[in-house]
């Protein structure tokens, strides 16, 4: 489980859906989830800027996964448009053991 917390700066205007991601050692996924924030019981175009939404999310670890040094990052997917809004962001990193 992975505890988030979201701001916006300036008003959406439409369905965003942050997709978080563990990736290996070489920048490949190895788990992700891809949701709207709160299980879409909040969407983005209803954020107020400077409003903080907090939203907890789980990432199911394929069996087997070797142990190591994995880095956690989130990409934001717009709905409508089917594209990527910015670029991916490093979250930080978790040792699996």
């Amino acid at each position: 489980a992975i505890g988030l917390r979201w701001q916006a700066v300036l008003p959406i205007g439409r369905a965003l859906f942050p997709e978080v991601r563990l990736l290996d050692a070489s920048g490949a996924p190895v788990a992700s989830s891809l949701a709207a924030p709160q299980d879409g019981f909040y969407p983005t175009w209803l954020w107020r800027p400077g409003e903080s939404v907090p939203e907890q999310r789980t990432l199911a670890l394929p069996a087997g996964i070797a142990p190591g040094s994995y880095r956690l990052s989130v990409r934001v997917h717009d709905f409508a448009s089917r594209q990527l809004v910015g670029s991916e962001q490093e979250l930080g990193s978790v040792a699996i053991e």
